[in-house]
């Protein structure tokens, strides 16, 4: 077993759920390709094409429960949601080009000085944030745009 399903198949029991094979086979769709985002349908479109007959239902259920555990982020993306596999060291920060829809972390957390602001001088303590930042990448800038 390698180290990535190993580490997924731990944080899936310290949740509280188990590695059932279709989770698995949707951790080894993220993990194939890991910046890439995906639909639910594309998923499941996926896992159908490999043999694996589940519901659509199924892989929806089961994408809420891994986002839930912090293995996958959901995106709002062009009103569809669609999931990528949470890079631990991008710290939910993340660049989204609205053209090919790949997606960057940030270099640096931004939120940093103004979290310890807050707690100055209101006594909030934040326990959680996200930045996402939509705009075009590098490729699709220099690619012509028809208008």
């Amino acid at each position: 077993m390698d180290t990535a399903t190993q580490l997924i198949k731990e944080t899936l029991k310290l949740r509280g759920l188990k590695c059932t094979p279709a989770r698995r086979a949707m951790m080894e769709v993220f993990l194939k390709l890991p910046g890439q985002l995906y639909k639910a349908q594309d998923i499941y479109d996926l896992l159908r094409r490999q043999g694996l007959h589940l519901n659509f239902s199924t892989v929806y259920r089961n994408l809420e429960h891994l986002v839930q555990t912090g293995l996958v982020e959901k995106f709002n993306l062009e009103n569809t949601t669609q999931y990528i596999l949470r890079d631990k060291s991008s710290h939910l920060h993340h660049m989204i080009c609205t053209t090919c829809h790949k997606t960057q972390p940030l270099p640096y957390c931004p939120v940093g000085e103004l979290e310890a602001s807050l707690l100055k001088a209101n006594g909030f303590l934040p326990t959680a944030h996200r930045i996402e930042i939509y705009g075009f990448c590098r490729e699709c800038q220099a690619r012509p745009r028809n208008h």
